[in-house]
């Protein structure tokens, strides 16, 4: 740091929040250089998905354009939103990253109704994920998710966060193994149909068709729905 400041000819007294930024470009491409040409000289036959950006990083252009060059996969964290914002992921993974692949790393949803039927002393108090009444609301959480995130061409994959139940209701099992069949089934809904959904979405995306409002067939575009979309959750534009 002591040097980049003697080079750019500054102090600690007038430094800007433009030299925040350039200071930041040169540590993170410093890191990610230093990270990806190791991980690819001893593990050559796998993607490097970076380190999962998360909170206020993710507001930071040069977090993105920085590190680009040496990710194979631009990984987010993706918080503090029911809806995936298109413009947002367009931006990391198009305008900054010059069209890089990304996946959500975490994201989840605690249900209510676990503190009272769990027997893992479930409270819900710890964690980043929504706080919402049920299980079945869970589920409809992951398939609004899910499905605005397949309506992205970025977006190649998702990682629920977690597998089992901590402390709080964020697992698809709980401590004994046992799942939370609304939630799985919700999942299994999207997850074996994954392909088919993400071609019919990304096609009435670039075309210009309203999903929005699809969940029985009174919306305009119903009647051109694969069959199986009638009973998923609403798709917002």
């Amino acid at each position: 740091a002591q040097e980049w400041l003697q080079e750019h000819h500054k102090t600690l007294t007038d430094i800007t929040k433009k030299d925040d930024s350039a200071f930041a470009t040169v540590m993170i491409q410093q890191y990610y250089r230093i990270v990806s040409t190791a991980i690819k000289a001893n593990d050559p036959n796998h993607l490097y998905l970076g380190t999962r950006f998360h909170g206020r990083v993710t507001n930071q252009d040069c977090t993105f354009a920085a590190s680009a060059p040496f990710l194979d996969v631009i990984s987010v964290n993706y918080y503090h939103r029911w809806t995936p914002e298109q413009a947002r992921i367009t931006k990391w993974t198009q305008d900054l990253a010059h069209n890089k692949p990304m996946m959500v790393t975490e994201w989840y949803a605690k249900g209510q109704d676990a503190e009272e039927s769990s027997p893992d002393n479930i409270d819900n108090q710890s964690g980043s994920g929504f706080l919402v009444p049920t299980q079945a609301d869970r589920g409809a959480f992951y398939e609004h998710f899910t499905m605005n995130l397949l309506r992205n061409p970025n977006v190649v994959g998702w990682h629920w966060f977690r597998y089992m139940d901590y402390t709080s209701n964020m697992g698809i099992v709980n401590a004994q193994f046992e799942p939370y069949q609304a939630l799985a089934t919700s999942m299994q809904r999207i997850n074996t149909r994954v392909y088919a959904l993400s071609d019919y979405l990304l096609t009435t995306a670039t075309s210009g068709k309203n999903t929005s409002k699809v969940s029985g067939g009174d919306d305009a575009d119903a009647d051109s729905l694969p069959q199986f979309m009638d009973e998923l959750v609403i798709v917002d534009k």
